[in-house]
């Protein structure tokens, strides 16, 4: 059960990451280029200091989730690559 839940959360969080990434470079990047650039410097300041904290955030959790499935995943062959006997 471990695993499915860190599998789910994984992908649920890196698709986030990788969508809102997308909808930003396709999408907002175009049009806040069309505002006059006062509006859009407020614009970009407002979205990246919303935006950072839950990228830096899910990136963690992400590489977290990563690891650990890969531990579990691994279980048996670490014992005996980590063992000094």
């Amino acid at each position: 059960m471990l695993l499915i839940s860190l599998r789910i959360l994984h992908i649920v969080l890196g698709s986030f990451v990788v969508g809102g990434a997308a909808y930003s470079i396709l999408v907002l990047e175009p049009r806040i280029g069309r505002t006059e650039p006062r509006h859009a410097a407020h614009v970009v300041g407002l979205l990246n200091s919303a935006t950072m904290l839950f990228m830096i955030v899910s990136g963690i959790i992400i590489i977290g989730t990563g690891v650990a499935m890969t531990l579990i995943m691994w279980e048996g062959v670490l014992d005996k690559i980590l063992s000094t006997g």
